[in-house]
């Protein structure tokens, strides 16, 4: 066979190692290929914008499939995923596996840009004067008061100026802000204060670019209160992160998860956000990419439990193996069977 000739153009050139294409590219899938090799894409040109939904868009999938394919890389020890203290994805490092040799130069990392975000300063009456006198915060100071429904205090009003002046929210972006925090059922300003740092550190600008990181949160925290029959409160941290974590970390559906938040509220009757992460990690653990992956996966039991009642009636005890777990040698009675079926 004739040998072909190779030539590579160096400009605007992207360096794929060589372990990457020998080992790891041959066994995985095709979209998550393509994911990879984007992602070493942006790493060699830092003026590529880089973000989950610019990679969904790329290639035409959803974020989900991004971060699914992200995760796969991570669990083969070729990146590095880091999270914000809110759990949102905010940065991808590349990793050389364990056996090569570390004295070469690692790939590039990208990281979302790190934005400082500035102290809460003490504002001179001088400062305060001014700007209340201006007639762009005037403005804001009559939309805050009208959304909460009191007059602000010094506090509040030093908090206002923070947003607007010093974490330099645009008035529309402050409005917006008091908007959404309101409708929340938050009229502190406190409250307002510390979404409107959280929006700072994800760098939001725009009124739009809210909207869609709040009209995201929203829908994947609330549908999971909704599902518990949660209505008249929001979430808490604790049920934040873990919520972040079945998105994030697990990467599955919400048709996933609210199946695991009906099957709790089937077992025991009241909402518990520890009892559906009991759940969520048996799936992931088991390999659970959708739900016909769970109708296998409660096949596999039932069929379990049969055949251990069939068999403690006949006095065979011997373990059944099945595609997603291999029990160990002992004997199961017919309760202990239905606990583990509640469990999953």
């Amino acid at each position: 066979m004739q040998s072909l000739n190779l030539k590579l153009q160096t400009n605007g050139a992207t360096i794929v190692p060589n372990y990457f294409l020998d080992t790891y590219m041959p066994k995985a899938s095709g979209e998550f290929v393509k994911v990879y090799l984007c992602l070493l894409r942006a790493a060699s040109d830092a003026s590529m914008p880089l973000s989950v939904s610019i990679l969904a868009d790329m290639l035409n999938n959803t974020e989900k499939d991004i971060l699914r394919a992200l995760k796969y890389w991570e669990n083969e020890q070729l990146l590095i995923l880091s999270y914000d203290n809110y759990g949102t994805l905010s940065g991808i490092e590349f990793t050389a596996p364990a056996k090569q040799d570390t004295s070469k130069p690692k790939a590039a990392t990208i990281s979302a840009p790190k934005v400082v975000i500035p102290d809460k300063p003490s504002y001179s009456r001088d400062v305060v004067d001014r700007l209340t006198g201006s007639e762009e915060f005037s403005t804001l100071l009559f939309v805050a008061q009208s959304y909460t429904g009191k007059t602000l205090s010094s506090n509040d009003t030093n908090s206002l100026i923070y947003i607007h002046n010093t974490l330099k929210f645009s008035a529309e972006l402050t409005e917006y802000l008091i908007e959404y925090c309101v409708s929340l059922g938050h009229k502190s300003f406190n409250y307002i204060e510390k979404v409107a740092i959280s929006w700072a550190e994800q760098n939001i600008r725009t009124v739009e670019e809210a909207k869609a990181v709040a009209s995201f949160y929203k829908k994947e925290y609330y549908q999971v209160l909704k599902a518990f029959g949660i209505n008249k409160r929001n979430p808490v941290d604790g049920e934040i992160a873990m919520i972040n974590k079945w998105t994030n970390e697990y990467a599955f559906s919400m048709d996933i998860i609210l199946d695991a938040c009906k099957r709790t509220m089937n077992a025991i009757h009241q909402p518990s956000f520890e009892y559906t992460d009991s759940i969520l990690t048996k799936w992931f653990k088991s390999g659970v990419k959708k739900l016909s992956d769970i109708t296998i996966l409660d096949d596999s039991f039932s069929k379990s439990r049969d055949d251990a009642r069939a068999k403690a009636q006949t006095g065979n005890t011997r373990p059944i193996s099945n595609k997603f777990n291999n029990m160990p040698s002992r004997s199961y009675v017919y309760d202990d069977l239905e606990k583990q079926l509640l469990g999953q």
